[in-house]
């Protein structure tokens, strides 16, 4: 019997975030797919998890940000260290579609918990975008 299409909701969470709606599951398993449904991966998976960065040089909010002074960790099980020099922020990280990541620390930073980056990886480059338009540009941590 096929779910209620109302009231029934599949996520599916590794590296992907999708959440897929109003399609069929029948008996055999097999789930059949609205035309309307969009299968979005993030531009991340597989290239950001178990890396550790550290800032190049950047003007943040008018402030020169010398190189070395952030880093950044993203553990392979989806925990975040983010190192400032107003401490450690520690969290967790999901990728969204696209370069969507979003971090959820512990405590606030910037007058909040969660946080929305866009994060662009090419090559031995980290480039990391905030809401705001601020973007920094970090390498790997040796």
């Amino acid at each position: 019997e096929p779910f209620d299409r109302g009231r029934d909701l599949i996520r599916v969470r590794k590296s992907l975030r999708t959440t897929l709606r109003g399609g069929t599951l029948w008996p055999h398993g097999r789930f059949a797919f609205p035309e309307a449904f969009i299968w979005e991966r993030s531009d991340n998976a597989g290239k950001i998890e178990g890396t550790r960065w550290r800032s190049l040089r950047g003007f943040v909010k008018g402030q020169d940000i010398p190189a070395g002074t952030l880093r950044l960790e993203f553990n392979r099980d989806g925990s975040l260290v983010y190192h400032t020099p107003m401490g450690e922020f520690r969290g967790t990280y999901t990728l969204d579609p696209g370069d969507v990541v979003v971090w959820n620390f512990t405590r606030e930073l910037g007058g909040s918990r969660r946080h929305q980056q866009t994060c662009i990886i090419n090559g031995n480059r980290l480039t990391v975008k905030d809401t705001d338009g601020t973007t920094l540009d970090f390498e790997p941590q040796r």
